[in-house]
C-alpha cells in the first residue's frame, strides 16, 4: 500500500494499482484469502499529508491486520540486509 502526493492531490495505491479510501477495506479483506499472513505495509513521501497513511493503518487495524509503516530508515535497513520488504 502505497500513498502519494502530486500537485496537492493525494493517491493511494494497492498493488499497484489507484483505489480510493472507500475500495481501501474491501481490497484489504480480500487480499488475504491469498495470502498466509496478513500484514501490510504502508509508506508515503514527505509530501503525503501525516493522516493518509495513517487512515490506512486504522483501517489496516480495523481488519485485524499487523500494519507496517515503511519509513525511509527502516527502508534502508532492509535494503542493507537485502531483504524483501513485501
Amino acid at each position: 500500500m502505497t500513498v502519494v502526493s502530486h500537485n496537492d492531490a493525494t493517491r493511494m495505491l494497492f498493488h499497484g494499482k489507484e483505489i480510493n479510501r472507500e475500495e481501501l477495506a474491501p481490497a484489504l479483506r480480500a487480499a488475504p484469502a491469498e495470502r498466509a499472513n496478513w500484514k501490510y505495509t504502508s509508506e508515503g513521501d514527505d509530501s503525503v499529508p501525516y493522516a493518509d497513511p495513517m487512515y490506512v493503518v486504522d483501517v489496516v487495524n480495523s481488519l485485524y491486520a499487523k500494519a507496517v509503516i515503511l519509513t525511509p530508515q527502516l527502508k534502508e535497513q532492509i535494503a542493507a540486509a537485502k531483504c524483501s520488504p513485501r
